[in-house]
Formats: structure tokens, sequence, C-alpha cells
């Protein structure tokens, strides 16, 4: 039961910072040792947290995902895939995955989320217009090939003009230069296979973005989240006022840009999606928690309708922005942003919407290591 598991995280996590003690039972003193020594050694905490909150959440441990961190290191005994909940699922630990930010100038780190505004002006103008960049701005792409599979959807007035606005702004281009675009499978098969994997199984008929405007809008759901919280995630390590004012702008734009998605889908939380039988923010929780899983840091993402331990201040349900339980926004670093983009769980390993991968530097670095 997911509520033992709790227990048992809690007694886990509560070792590292208030050990037992009776004065006099025992030495109480510090021991005489390096920086080294005492750095290394709260690895010997952080590697049973990790194994167990892994094999609970996933089904198996640190040797699946980072083999070279055991460093020889035997595999634990016993440990196997608990009967959680989904609030419960995405339970993470520092350790099982990079969390932490990119070394890289302003520049790059300016430059990558292009693959995410690329990402979002193909689908968005194919599916309120039916052409997608090449038909506007030809000279954005940078000689990168056109996307797979985007089309015209059938979309109701309201939905066509708010598709329209959300395209990016040339501002990034502008101030630091572009990236060729990268390659995109934005076909009813890709998007397909991302809803099937959301649910857990395999939706008939296969779900199709284009053939009404509750499909497309769920489509949505699933683009623009993703980069509001890469924005938020890079500010803090920009150097110049000049990348800082321009990525805060952008950000701006891209939180009301989720917003408007969030607004119009709350309006059907509670209606079934057919032939489904899944409503819409059963859909929009299923997403969230499987980008929560993909990027392997954590909840930083959430769905319509949550548990009021995830709700804004822990007062409520509703969800129509997603942040945390201060009102803050998530924030997400460009590893996380890969894996979740790629939907392999893995920077190093392309896929989805992105089968050969991003471009810029930074994407690519990864890839280069493949």
């Amino acid at each position: 039961m997911a509520t033992l598991y709790l227990f048992s995280a809690l007694l886990l996590t509560a070792l590292v910072s208030v050990p037992i003690n009776v004065s006099g039972s025992a030495y109480c003193g510090p021991v005489e040792a390096t920086d080294k020594d005492l750095v290394q050694f709260p690895l010997n905490l952080e590697f049973l947290e990790a194994e167990f909150f892994l094999s609970g959440a996933l089904g198996h441990g640190l040797d699946a995902i980072e083999p070279d961190f055991a460093g020889g290191g035997p595999p634990p005994i016993g440990a196997q895939k608990a009967n959680l909940d989904p609030v419960t699922l995405p339970i993470n630990v520092s350790g099982s995955a990079y969390c932490g930010p990119v070394e890289a100038t302003d520049k790059d780190l300016v430059q990558f989320p292009l693959n995410l505004e690329f990402l979002e002006a193909e689908f968005f103008l194919s599916g309120a217009l039916g052409h997608g960049l090449d038909a506007i701005e030809p000279d954005f792409a940078g000689g990168g090939p056109p996307p797979i599979g985007a089309q015209k959807a059938n979309l109701d007035p309201v939905t066509v003009k708010s598709s329209r606005n959300l395209v990016t702004k040339k501002a990034i281009i502008t101030a630091v230069g572009g990236i060729p675009r990268p390659l995109y499978d934005l076909s009813p098969k890709a998007f397909a296979q991302l809803f099937d994997k959301a649910v857990g199984y395999k939706l008939n008929p296969p779900f199709n973005p284009y053939s009404n405007t509750v499909n497309y809008l769920l489509a949505s759901y699933a683009i623009p989240y993703v980069g509001l919280v890469g924005y938020v995630g890079t500010i803090p390590y920009l150097t110049t006022y000049s990348s800082r004012a321009l990525v805060a702008s952008l950000l701006g734009v891209e939180s009301g840009q989720d917003a408007v998605i969030r607004t119009l889908l709350y309006e059907k939380a509670h209606e079934k999606v057919m032939p489904y039988n899944i409503t819409v923010a059963e859909f929009t929780n299923a997403i969230s928690f499987l980008r929560n899983k993909l990027a392997m840091c954590g909840v930083r993402d959430e769905g319509l309708i949550v548990p009021l331990p995830l709700g804004a201040e822990n007062r409520t349900e509703s969800n129509i922005l997603s942040a945390d339980t201060n009102s803050r926004s998530y924030a997400r670093t460009q590893p996380q942003i890969l894996r979740i983009v790629y939907g392999t769980g893995s920077e190093y390993k392309p896929g989805g919407f992105l089968p050969r991968g991003g471009n810029g530097k930074i994407a690519r670095s990864f890839l280069d290591k493949a």
C-alpha cells in the first residue's frame, strides 16, 4: 500500500537528519577525516535512498539507469516495485538522474529553447492554418528540414484564433542567432504513441490530435509547459542583464500560452474524451505524470485536478496554473527537458517529437556522447 511505502520512505530519509542517540551510550563526537572522506560518507545513505525509491516507483534500481555509479558494488537484496497510487509514484531521489544545471554560455542557454519554440510554432501554425514556418518565415529554419506529419486540425473558431497567437516571436534569433530547425515528428502516430505511454495502454482508436478541438487542446497541453519550466530553470544561470531580460520576457509569453491552453481545457475538465471514456482532467494528469517520470527529478508537473497536497498552498484541488505548494513556478534543466521531448527518459537517446535529436551546442553535446 502507498501509505506503508510512504512510512518506510519517511524512516529512510529521517536517517539522514535525525540520528537516534543516548548520552554516554556511545561516542557522540566527530571523527577526524579529510573533506573528501566526509563528503563521500553520505553516499552510503544516498545509495540506500536511490535503490529504494527507484525500485519502488519503477521496478529497477541504479544499475538500470546509471550503472557506473555503483563503482562495482553489488545490487541490493530484495528491492521490488511497490503497488503505488499515481500521486506517490512520482517520488524520486536526487542521484537517480542528474537534475542540476549544465555549464554553458549565455548564448547556448538562450538558443536551447529554440528546440521547443520551433516545435510549438510548427504545431500551432499547422493546426490552425495548415502550413508551418516555411510559409511565413522561411529564413527562421536555418536550413533545417520541415516537420513530419503536421497537418491542419478540425478546430472551432476560438481555438483557431488562439493557436495563431501562440506562435513564438523572433526575439531569440534576433538576439543570439538561430540554430538549424531540427527534424520534428508531429504525425498522428507520434502523438498516439505519447498518449498510449501516458495512459499505460494502446488507445483504440489511436489518439489523433488533429481530429477535433478537444484532442488538439490535449496535444497542445503536452508542449508549451515544457518550455515554460525550461525558461524558469534557465534564468538563474544567465550572466548578463540582456540575456536575463530576454528570457524573462519570453517566459511571460510562454506562461500566457500555457494558461490559455489550461483554461480552455479546465472548462471541459470533467467531460469524457470520446471514445476513450477518460476525462479531460484524467488525460492531463496522465501526461503530467509521464513527464515527471521521464524527467526523473521529482514532481514538477501537475494536471488540472490534483490532490490537496499538490494544490496551491495545499488549499485547492483545482489547478488551472501548475505551480508548487507556495504558488511558485516549477523549473527544469536542459537534460530534463530533452528526456521529456525525446520521450525516452534520456538526454542521450532521441525519439518522440525529435527523432534525430535537438540542435544547438547543448543538445548536440549529449548526442555526441551517446
